[in-house]
């Protein structure tokens, strides 16, 4: 049962890091669009 609650345990870390990876991917998205904007106009 340990092994399980380990495996579970470094699941949850792992997606905690992804989630932390996708919302800094999410904002530099959003800079290099408004970035975009402002060459384009």
């Amino acid at each position: 049962m340990a092994n399980v609650k380990n495996s579970v345990e470094k699941i949850r870390d792992l997606r905690a890091d992804l989630m932390q990876t996708l919302k800094a991917l999410r904002e530099k998205i959003q800079i290099l669009e408004s970035e975009k904007k402002n060459l384009l106009s």
